[in-house]
């Protein structure tokens, strides 16, 4: 019972409530109204009773008084007795009719019969009104008359006594009675003085003689005023009874009025309580379901009161939380949902439900393969599952499963990867692909060249082919016309070397200007005619910003490696190849061989050693006198660079200069031999007073040239020797500075800005500069010692060296000969005007200490 009482909704509480109130209030009523009923039922039996003493009265009336009827009269008044018992008239003693009932029931009746035995003559004929006759009375009579009288006497006291305690409390219970006080006291005291008057009479005659007549007429006056209270009596009795009835009616009317009244009040009450609770109880509870069923704009509206108005407040609150944190999974712009313990789908945020419509998917192709198992070890382990990747139509997602065990809800949320995805594919793809060309890139190439090389240590019939490529002369490119004409030269030559590489071979740029082909399974004939069949697709030029560019490119072939050599070790080799195929000139290619291999290792050895004496301080400065020709005066010395080395002794500077210039070791380098040279000749100019402006020139090498730090390193060195900068001559090869022309310029001029002389070395021997030449801040143009070697024998030379020197006297620029060995050639580029001059003729490259002497002699060398 009582879980069914929990069961129901709080409404029908309350009605079950106010049926528990209203049916002990209508019990109440009832018993009441059966109370009231009976009280009045018994009223009404008392009237009847009330009925039957005044017939019982009449009775005994006619029977009063007669000789011979003491009989009936007993009999009578034993009636009046069960009547007073049998219809309830002194059942009550504390009820206001019950003293006048009893005094009508057992007192004023025998009374009556008595006063009617004394009043009354002896026969029947004797009435009142008729003569008196004697009457002879014996002695056992008059003692029985006697003792009668004195009952009667007694009786009269009592019927005084309780008359008068019925007239005084009358009114006590149902208010006062005016007849009871009026007519019945009147009637009492009528009856209380004649009937004293009789019994004194009465008691006069046992003494003497007392006038029988007279002691009759008493007689009657007593019995008709008795006759009269009992008539009285029986109406007052009526009066009270009804009124009592009359009262039970009304107390029962009352009682019923008030009862459905306050039931009324009560129920009323009831229900103002009850709907004070449940309208806002199903206010709240519309307002929850609202909230469950995802309509998150419902407002809970209503008059709450209490701690109600406590509940409503608090909801509100929860239910913005729960709003706020049911915002993240419906909100979320990635895919969030949940499942039961069997895996169905229970709960698919607007992101997820968007996804399946784009996609034209059910939940099953949506979700991960294995989603139900995913879900059943979950909620076993009661761990999470995360980095699950599915991919759903064009999309990919990682999946994140995360269980609520006590719930059996498994929270699952989705992430699109589809861009990470695509990124990381374009990150794997350009991690083995170039990005200018789309070929493969070193480290694909490398990888690629390590599987041909496992493949042949397990099938020593797999052979295959390794070229290492180079552009010829895209440094020249690239430079002169800009570095995006020369990405676009790459990929016009990438695009047409790809239509020669068959499936399975590789084809990749390594950097630069620095391509590879992996030739795989290629006989090597087959792979010999592949350069050819490169030169071919490279005879048509290729257009950049409005010029034909011829484009040939030198290659180094690795034709089936030795087996016990790595991927490295055959890059290494094709690319040692290249470089041999490049010495020999432009469109070249050269097949590795093991001396090459040497040659490399000794190019190693060099770069080592090289190295080892850039820490040691292994290089010493030689000077070489500049002569002037028309005097012959010493003018200058040029620094000439020389490694000591520890074995081999001194060593000139082309033996180590281009590896120093390739592996980076020229800055270091350079920047020690103009410090020495500008310290020593500092030393010389203060130390001869007639050289105080010894000129010392120094070459710089191209990585120098093109350095960001050159001038800072200059003036460094400046500040620390302490050299006139005006004695400071900087020699640089015009192939130099063609190779960056603007950087080469801007340099040039600062240099010339700070004082300084500069001269263009080897001129004619490289790439022809005339159209830039004016522009270069040149003091002096040096002539070739290869010109001046062959012009005795070769008048082409001479022809070379009379339009340079033209050149440069018609451009106000000096020239400087170098590589003067006899006197015919001295004689012969005097003869052409040339202002200066240096070689053996004169003096080969000295110690410093050996070129001291020449200044301390201070001679003419004419």
């Amino acid at each position: 019972m009582l879980s069914f009482y929990k069961k129901l909704p709080i409404s029908a509480k309350l009605l079950l409530s106010n049926l528990a109130f209203a049916l002990p209030m209508a019990v109440l009523i009832f018993f009441m109204n059966i109370s009231f009923t009976y009280d009045i039922n018994i009223g009404k039996k008392e009237l009847a009773g009330s009925g039957n003493l005044r017939r019982l009265f009449t009775a005994l009336r006619e029977n009063s008084g007669v000789n011979g009827q003491e009989k009936a009269q007993t009999q009578i008044l034993e009636q009046f007795l069960a009547t007073g018992r049998d219809f309830l008239l002194t059942r009550d003693p504390a009820l206001d009719s019950s003293l006048l009932a009893g005094i009508l029931v057992a007192q004023l009746p025998r009374n009556y019969s008595q006063l009617s035995r004394y009043s009354l003559p002896a026969h029947p004929a004797a009435r009142p009104g008729s003569p008196a006759a004697p009457v002879e009375v014996s002695r056992a009579s008059s003692l029985k008359l006697q003792h009668d009288f004195s009952l009667f006497q007694a009786d009269f006291a009592k019927i005084i006594a309780d008359a008068g305690l019925a007239v005084q409390e009358d009114g006590n219970y149902y208010g006062i009675s005016p007849s009871l006080h009026d007519s019945f006291a009147k009637a009492l005291e009528d009856y209380r003085r004649e009937t004293a008057g009789f019994i004194a009479l009465q008691q006069q005659s046992a003494t003497g003689d007392v006038d029988r007549a007279a002691l009759l007429a008493a007689g009657e006056k007593a019995r008709v005023s008795c006759r009269r209270l009992i008539q009285s009596g029986l109406n007052e009795l009526d009066i009270l009874i009804g009124k009592r009835i009359a009262s039970y009616r009304t107390w029962q009317l009352l009682a019923f009025v008030a009862s459905a009244l306050a039931l009324a009040l009560a129920s009323a009450f009831i229900y103002a309580i009850a709907k004070s609770i449940t309208v806002p109880i199903k206010a709240i509870v519309g307002y929850t379901r609202e909230i469950s069923e995802g309509d998150y704009q419902a407002g809970l509206a209503g008059d709450f009161q209490g701690e109600l108005k406590g509940l409503a407040a608090d909801l509100k609150k929860m239910v913005n939380e729960i709003i706020r944190l049911a915002s993240f999974p419906r909100e979320n712009p990635a895919p969030v949902l949940a499942a039961d313990a069997g895996g169905a789908i229970t709960y698919m945020n607007h992101s997820a439900k968007a996804i399946l419509d784009e996609l034209r998917l059910k939940s099953e192709d949506f979700l991960p393969p294995d989603h139900g198992r995913i879900i059943e070890v979950c909620l076993a382990s009661g761990r999470n599952r995360s980095g699950i990747e599915t991919a759903a139509g064009y999309r990919v997602f990682e999946w994140t499963y995360n269980p609520l065990v006590e719930q059996g809800v498994v929270h699952i949320y989705a992430k699109d990867i589809t861009a990470r995805k695509r990124l990381e594919e374009q990150l794997r793809h350009d991690a083995f692909h170039d990005s200018l060309t789309g070929l493969a890139n070193r480290a694909l190439f490398l990888d690629r060249l390590q599987q041909a090389v496992a493949r042949r240590q397990t099938d020593p019939g797999a052979g295959f082919t390794v070229m290492f490529l180079d552009l010829d002369g895209f440094k020249l490119v690239n430079d002169s016309l800009g570095h995006e004409q020369g990405d676009k030269l790459l990929v016009a030559f990438a695009e047409r070397i790809a239509p020669l590489v068959q499936p399975g071979d590789t084809l990749a740029r390594l950097g630069g200007d620095e391509f590879t082909l992996l030739l795989d399974n290629l006989a090597d004939d087959q792979a010999l005619a592949i350069p050819e069949r490169i030169r071919q697709a490279l005879a048509a030029p290729v257009h950049l910003n409005g010029l034909e560019i011829s484009v040939s490119v030198s290659i180094g072939i690795v034709l089936q490696p030795a087996p016990e050599l790595g991927a490295e070790e055959i890059l290494r080799d094709a690319d040692t190849a290249m470089y041999r195929a490049k010495a020999q000139g432009r469109g070249q290619y050269v097949l590795f061989d093991a001396t090459m291999h040497s040659q490399a290792l000794e190019r190693l050895r060099l770069e080592i050693e090289l190295k080892k004496a850039i820490e040691r301080q292994e290089f010493v400065v030689y000077y070489q006198p500049i002569v002037e020709l028309t005097h012959g005066a010493l003018t200058g010395f040029e620094a000439l660079v020389r490694w000591r080395h520890p074995s081999q002794g001194l060593l000139p500077p082309g033996f180590f200069i281009p590896m120093a210039e390739k592996t980076g070791h020229i800055h270091a380098i350079g920047r020690e031999v103009l410090r020495l040279s500008c310290l020593q000749a500092r030393l010389w100019q203060e130390k001869f007073a007639d050289h105080r402006k010894l000129l010392i020139s120094v070459n710089l090498a191209v990585p120098q040239l093109l350095s960001s730090h050159i001038m800072e390193e200059i003036e460094q060195i400046l500040d620390e020797s302490g050299l006139p900068p005006a004695t400071l001559k900087l020699e640089v090869t015009e192939s130099g500075i063609m190779e960056n022309i603007e950087t080469a310029l801007n340099v040039l001029h600062a240099i010339r800005e700070r004082g300084m002389t500069l001269s263009i070395d080897d001129f004619g021997t490289g790439y022809s500069s005339l159209s830039y030449l004016h522009r270069f801040p040149f003091d002096t143009l040096k002539v070739d010692r290869s010109f001046v070697i062959e012009m005795e024998k070769d008048t082409k030379n001479l022809e070379i060296i009379k339009s340079i020197v033209a050149l440069a006297h018609n451009l106000g620029k000096k020239v400087i000969v170098e590589g003067i060995e006899t006197a015919t050639q001295l004689a012969l580029v005097r003869s052409l005007g040339c202002e200066f001059g240096q070689g053996y003729l004169f003096a080969k490259p000295l110690p410093a200490e050996e070129a001291e002497k020449l200044l301390r002699s201070a001679e003419s060398f004419f």
